[in-house]
């Protein structure tokens, strides 16, 4: 089971293209008054804006898609069932099985 984290794709970039010129300096910026988002509420926009920090966050740890390859690919090779291009997200898999188990032993 490949666990990725982010990988520089057309993917990505697709989402990430527009939303550096709404950021500008990491701030919400104010919502645009053209395009789709424009027809949004201020309020909806206050809920959505925060997202694009997030995603623009998420490019900026991107790896190449060749490195995400190779470390598939060696993980296959060593018969392992899960891997994840970045290591350091393990210890989100390991507090969402730790929260399982626990709801599971509660359970009764």
């Amino acid at each position: 089971m490949v666990c990725p984290g982010p990988v520089d794709t057309q993917m990505l970039r697709g989402l990430t293209d527009g939303i550096g010129s709404l950021l500008g300096d990491g701030d919400v910026p104010a919502q645009p008054t053209e395009g789709w988002l424009g027809t949004l509420t201020p309020e909806q926009w206050e809920r959505l804006a925060p997202g694009f920090e997030a995603i623009t966050h998420l490019a900026n740890e991107a790896m190449p898609a060749a490195r995400a390859a190779e470390i598939i690919l060696s993980a296959v090779e060593a018969d392992r069932l899960y891997v994840t291009t970045h290591p350091h997200w393990a210890t989100q898999a390991s507090d969402r099985v730790a929260k399982i188990v626990a709801d599971m032993q509660a359970s009764g």
